[in-house]
């Protein structure tokens, strides 16, 4: 990183940060985790040769925010509540675990020059998973908690319930240049869309109270209705019984 051009006195002690020329000190809470939130990302594939030796430089890479919190660098007045966030594979001797490592970019040429950046890394199967499913427009918003090494002002120590947190990079001893911090990450999730199944509609219970619809064939004109049916049939069948009698007779 570029230096700046002041140099401070910078003191380490039990656990306390002291800059010359800030007003507060800063502390590590490692009880407290960091939180990052992001969107789908953009699966980026290639290679870089180093010394003759081929690597890859596949990442996922996109904008992660903190929410509500910012992210700061102590003894600078930068401070953000964006960083820009790639996520690599470890090599097979990640054992599983999933780190975090941010920082500021403040180099002229750098990708994100004065931006803050979060790399984080995970084992290849679960990057192998994650990709999968970005490629096949599943992922809706990713989700990253992590416990870090970043500093607190000491005045933050007891917050409110529910308010904002300022987060800070250190600063390396000659105090001029921003330090980087570390995390191990505690939770890595991701929603995905077309896998969640309808939850079918209850079918609403009948009250105790409530009794059920009338049939409304039980209503007083129906009732009339099949009664003169019913005498309809009965003089018709009184009709043909006659003229069959009446036939009878007129043959004698």
């Amino acid at each position: 990183m570029r230096p700046d051009a002041t140099t401070r006195a910078v003191t380490t002690a039990d656990g306390r940060l002291t800059i010359e020329g800030e007003r507060n000190a800063f502390v590590q809470s490692p009880a407290r985790h960091l939180l990052l939130e992001t969107g789908p990302l953009d699966v980026v594939s290639g290679y870089s040769s180093q010394n003759g030796s081929l690597g890859s430089v596949a990442s996922l890479r996109g904008f992660g925010s903190l929410g509500r919190d910012w992210l700061a660098r102590a003894g600078f007045a930068d401070r953000a509540q964006h960083v820009a966030l790639s996520i690599r594979a470890l090599p097979e001797t990640g054992e599983g675990k999933m780190l975090l490592r941010l920082g500021f970019d403040d180099e002229a040429d750098a990708p994100h020059a004065g931006a803050f950046s979060a790399d984080l890394f995970v084992s290849a199967p679960v990057y192998a998973e994650l990709k999968r499913d970005l490629q096949a427009g599943l992922v809706d918003a990713i989700s990253i908690s992590a416990a870090t090494n970043l500093w607190i002002s000491d005045a933050d120590c007891d917050p409110p319930a529910g308010s904002p947190l300022t987060w800070y990079l250190g600063i390396e001893a000659d105090g001029r240049t921003s330090g980087s911090a570390k995390g191990l990450v505690q939770s890595l999730s991701w929603s995905q869309r077309g896998r969640r199944q309808e939850e079918p509609h209850p079918v609403p219970a009948a009250h105790p109270t409530e009794a059920p619809d009338a049939d409304p064939e039980d209503g007083i004109e129906f009732r009339k209705l099949r009664q003169l049916t019913v005498l309809n049939r009965w003089m018709m069948n009184l009709l043909i019984a006659l003229i069959a009698i009446m036939f009878v007779l007129a043959l004698k």
